[in-house]
């Protein structure tokens, strides 16, 4: 009798074992969704200021100094770098957040503006479709976080 009380005590024992050690393992493996979580807007530092000069038709390019701000407004400063005239344009307004959290919207009082893929350190434009602007002149379309 108490070698089967014994036997049964083990069966338990190990059972209860192999089912902690199972949880254990499942606890500890990444899920898609886990991945899914971790966006620009969620896990970057993304507030702050960018700049770069963008290419321009006719110009020599174009001086861009984007600041983010965490409160989802924006200030844009664009200077046409051109050799007999100082334009310059300023503009203010808000900016929105795609559904994957990585691209924003600027939009002025007016209208849209531009969208940006914001990734570690800078903001690349995109075009007019929201995708990455290809090409010889691709890597000029990347500004970068200044501060």
């Amino acid at each position: 009798m108490k070698l089967r009380i014994f036997l049964l005590s083990l069966i338990l024992v190990f059972g209860l074992y192999s089912c902690k050690q199972q949880n254990n393992t499942e606890d500890n493996s990444i899920t898609p969704e886990f991945i899914e979580e971790h966006t620009a807007q969620n896990s970057l530092d993304w507030s702050g200021d960018y700049q770069g000069v963008l290419p321009c038709a006719d110009c020599e390019g174009i001086k861009v100094t984007i600041t983010l701000n965490s409160d989802n407004t924006f200030s844009a400063q664009h200077q046409y770098l051109e050799e007999d005239t100082d334009s310059t344009f300023q503009t203010q307004g808000t900016f929105e957040w795609d559904n994957t959290g990585f691209i924003v919207t600027l939009k002025d009082d007016k209208a849209f503006l531009s969208s940006y893929k914001v990734v570690e350190g800078a903001l690349i434009q995109l075009d007019e479709d929201k995708n990455e602007i290809t090409g010889e002149l691709a890597e000029y379309y990347r500004l970068a976080k200044a501060r």
